[in-house]
C-alpha cells in the first residue's frame, strides 16, 4: 500500500522531542547532505524519504529557499501535510502542517516552543497564518484528505487531475460532482468530499 499524508504526518510527529547534537549534529542534516546546517528543511525531506521511499515527494534538499523554487506553482491554502515556509532575512523557516482548527498548528525541527528558527529541537507548535507565512504543497501520491468545495490550491489540483477535472485549484460545484461519480465508482457514498475513505479507496487502486 502506497504511503499517505496521514503517515508522514505520524512519522514526523514520532520525532517530537528530538534535541540536537552540539554545532547543528543532526541525522537529518547528515543525510541531506548538509551536516552542522540549519535543519528544518532537512528534518522534513529526510522523514519525507523514509514514508514515500522517494525523494521526490519533498524536496531533497536542506534549503528552505530551493524548497520554496522547487515547489513554485504549488501554493495552496493551509492545509494537513502542506509545508508551511516562514520567509525571513537571512533564510528561512519551515514545518509541516498538522492542523488549521483552530489555527494554522505545524510540526518543526530545528525550533522550540518560542517559535525561534534556530531552537535546536522537533517541536509542535501554533503558526498564525499571516503574511509572512506561505504554504506549499509536496508530491504525495494520494491528495491529503479533507478537501471539499471551497478548498484552493495545489493539493485540489492533484485531486481533479484524478476525478477528470480540468485543474484549476478551485474545489468548484464541477470537481464536487466529478469526485461523487468517483466515489460511487469505487463502491464509497459520493458525498463530493474527499475524505479518508476516499484516500483509502485510493491507496488499494494504487497498491
Amino acid at each position: 500500500m502506497p504511503a499517505t499524508v496521514e503517515h508522514y504526518l505520524a512519522a514526523l510527529m514520532s520525532h517530537r522531542g528530538w534535541i540536537e547534537g552540539p554545532n547543528n549534529r543532526t541525522p537529518y542534516g547528515a543525510r541531506v547532505g548538509a551536516p552542522n546546517q540549519p535543519w528544518c528543511m532537512s528534518f522534513l525531506a529526510a522523514v519525507a524519504e523514509d514514508v514515500f521511499g522517494s525523494r521526490d515527494v519533498v524536496p531533497w534538499t536542506a534549503s528552505t529557499a530551493m524548497m520554496a523554487r522547487e515547489l513554485t506553482g504549488r501554493e495552496t491554502d493551509p492545509h494537513p501535510g502542506a509545508i508551511a515556509y516562514r520567509k525571513r532575512s537571512g533564510g528561512g523557516h519551515v514545518g509541516v502542517v498538522l492542523s488549521t482548527k483552530p489555527a494554522v498548528a505545524t510540526i518543526e525541527g530545528n525550533s522550540n516552543v518560542a517559535g525561534s528558527a534556530t531552537g535546536g529541537s522537533v517541536v509542535t507548535r501554533p503558526r498564525p497564518s499571516s503574511p509572512w507565512l506561505a504554504f506549499y504543497a509536496p508530491r504525495y501520491p494520494i491528495p491529503p484528505s479533507g478537501l471539499a468545495v471551497g478548498s484552493r490550491g495545489a493539493f485540489v489540483s492533484d485531486l481533479q487531475k484524478l476525478v477528470g477535472v480540468t485543474p484549476d485549484g478551485d474545489f468548484s460545484e464541477a470537481t464536487k460532482t466529478a469526485l461523487i461519480a468517483w466515489q460511487k465508482a469505487h463502491g464509497l457514498k459520493g458525498l463530493g468530499v474527499w475524505g479518508p475513505k476516499s484516500v483509502a479507496a485510493r491507496a488499494w487502486e494504487l497498491a
